[in-house]
């Protein structure tokens, strides 16, 4: 939200360049962020490479990753030709990645986190290739069915929403006071 501020301030203040092809702010700024990004973005990543106790870098990692994010961020949207531009195939990833995360312990992942679905024993290359796709199939379909059940659940008129909206919250209402109830006996 904050980013989103100040990314309207600076449009309004013409500090930002919209235009097709154009880099984000001045040539001299442009240059001097990319040059500072691709630094920051490439010391974090010798930093995590070159890790050799797992405890030091987990409570290092929240409070330097987002410095490799920022970086990232800003090589990706300064010059105009990166922003102009993107991979469909990244995008539709993009699309299921809520369902990518949530399916990856239900789907990936065995034995509490500890392990790997194993669907053919004995080779693991094939294995993994077998459950990724499945993985990834069974995550586009659970997308799906959720984006079929919003348009049923969530209507786009406004007379349909409320009216819904009003049955949910009695029906929630009547739950509420069923259970409050006290049972005979209890």
């Amino acid at each position: 939200m904050l980013f989103a501020f100040v990314y309207l301030l600076l449009q309004k203040c013409q500090v930002l360049s919209e235009g097709k092809g154009e880099p984000l702010f001045s040539n001299k700024v442009s240059n001097c962020l990319l040059f500072v990004s691709v630094v920051s973005f490439l010391t974090y990543s010798i930093w995590a490479s070159s890790c050799r106790n797992k405890t030091e870098c987990n409570e290092l990692h929240p409070y330097i990753s987002v410095v490799q994010i920022l970086a990232f961020v800003l090589i990706r949207n300064i010059p105009g030709y990166a922003r102009s531009v993107y991979s469909s195939f990244f995008a539709w990833f993009g699309k299921i990645s809520l369902e990518l995360f949530i399916c990856q312990y239900h789907i990936w992942l065995a034995a509490d986190t500890k392990g790997i679905l194993v669907l053919i024993p004995g080779n693991p290359m094939l294995n993994i290739v077998v459950s990724t796709f499945i993985f990834v199939c069974v995550a586009h379909e659970i997308s799906q069915i959720t984006n079929d059940l919003a348009q049923v659940a969530i209507p786009k008129e406004s007379p349909a929403l409320l009216k819904r909206m009003l049955i949910t919250a009695v029906f929630f209402m009547a739950v509420l006071v069923l259970s409050m109830r006290e049972r005979p006996g209890h």
